[in-house]
């Protein structure tokens, strides 16, 4: 493990003039296999100038480390959710709207995005006046149910992007995508926020999407994978 977070700093190391800050980002890093998860804890004990390791995770999974600091996260009130929808709408939102989004997230900003970005997608925001207005009613859904709830909304296209990251894996980016779907959109793929993306490395957000992903209907993990190793043997 030590080994392996000193390969990292080297990699860091050789991206600057050692005058750079860096923060490095870990989401559920309880997630992780069990090497970058020790590797994630390392970095942490192990803290050097100008460098910040920051892991979001449960509390209970936080307590079980040793030597390393944890703080809570205050949840969201009810005045960070209106701030965060005002500035994604461009204007201030319906009420209706932001008092389910508030009621629903509690308090949790995954939960936030998640319930607003599922309004989109299922065309309950529509405009009227010089304002937006909520026509009809979120989906009676349990919390469990979102991520699937959201791929669905997203589309097929979107579901195949999806799915399309998680059997590449490590080797999903921007550029191997296309070569798997030609014409994929990477921009609405990366808009869905159901991906991330570090350092050109596209990810699927959680395994719960990751699963909604695949079974969705227009699912074809076999043809996906057969595109995916003709791409590597192209590029080999």
């Amino acid at each position: 493990v030590a080994q392996a977070v000193a390969a990292l700093r080297l990699v860091i190391d050789a991206q600057g003039d050692g005058k750079r800050s860096w923060l490095l980002l870990f989401d559920r890093p309880e997630e992780l296999d069990p090497l970058s998860g020790e590797a994630f804890v390392e970095l942490c004990r192990t803290p050097r100038a100008r460098e910040l390791t920051v892991g979001f995770t449960t509390p209970a999974w936080a307590q079980s480390l040793k030597g390393v600091g944890a703080r809570e996260i205050p949840p969201l009130t009810a005045d960070d959710v209106t701030e965060w929808l005002t500035a994604l709408l461009g204007q201030e939102p319906p009420r209706d709207l932001l008092s389910t989004i508030v009621g629903r997230c509690r308090g949790v900003a995954g939960l936030m995005v998640d319930w607003a970005l599922l309004a989109f997608d299922l065309g309950l925001l529509r405009p009227r006046g010089d304002g937006l207005v909520l026509e009809g009613e979120f989906p009676a859904i349990r919390e469990s149910e979102l991520p699937r709830a959201r791929v669905r909304a997203a589309g097929s296209r979107v579901s195949r992007m999806l799915e399309a990251t998680a059997l590449l894996g490590d080797r999903a980016t921007a550029s191997s995508l296309e070569a798997v779907l030609p014409g994929a959109d990477i921009e609405r793929l990366l808009a869905s926020r159901l991906v991330t993306e570090l350092d050109c490395q596209l990810q699927v957000r959680s395994k719960e999407i990751e699963s909604a992903a695949r079974r969705a209907p227009c699912a074809n993990g076999a043809g996906l994978i057969e595109r995916a190793s003709l791409a590597d043997k192209t590029n080999a």
